[in-house]
């Protein structure tokens, strides 16, 4: 399979990445509690598999879900949603509108940043088409000291279509640094 990362950087509206932890007494991050850039970086060599990520640096690094329009012009056989929930697991419902006129909806499962991904037979969150893989984790710094995983939702399709382009949830709690695609 092909593989091709999205450019998220025009719908990136949150920032969780920080070079320093800022000092001027603002909000920063979730609840004050944010990522170091260098610890980031010494982590994510640590990657778990082979899939490609682009992530953002900047004024934003991260997206969080507020039914953004993003797009994608590919077919599309497996998806890869870098990332996390806040406060929580969640399976979200992703509206994909096709070239031809048409749409479906994927659900996607993301599993909260404080946490590793434990697959539970039991627990409603597991979804036949989603794979969910623990890609790396950094420890945080600033209001609280805890480890923040990240996550690959991965979902696969077995459609021929060509993706025009993916509505993300409504869910200011769900947080998206990178997507690639397989084709």
């Amino acid at each position: 399979m092909l593989v091709k990362t999205i450019d998220l950087s025009k719908y990136c509206n949150h920032k969780l990445l920080y070079e320093n932890i800022p000092t001027d007494g603002t909000p920063f991050g979730l609840d004050n509690i944010c990522i170091l850039k260098q610890d980031y970086l010494s982590r994510k060599k640590d990657l778990k598999q082979n899939t490609e990520y682009n992530c953002r640096w900047g004024e934003h690094d991260n997206v969080v879900c507020d039914m953004q329009s993003v797009m994608i012009g590919s077919k599309v056989k497996r998806w890869h949603f870098l990332g996390f929930s806040y406060w929580g697991n969640v399976n979200e419902l992703f509206r994909v509108l096709y070239a031809d006129g048409t749409e479906s909806y994927m659900e996607v499962t993301f599993v909260d940043w404080s946490q590793p991904y434990i697959h539970d037979p039991y627990e409603t969150i597991d979804n036949h088409n989603n794979i969910v893989e623990d890609i790396f984790n950094v420890v945080s710094t600033g209001e609280k000291i805890h480890p923040i995983y990240f996550h690959d939702s991965i979902v696969m399709t077995q459609n021929e279509k060509i993706v025009k382009e993916i509505i993300l949830p409504n869910n200011i709690l769900v947080h998206i640094f990178a997507l690639t695609i397989e084709y």
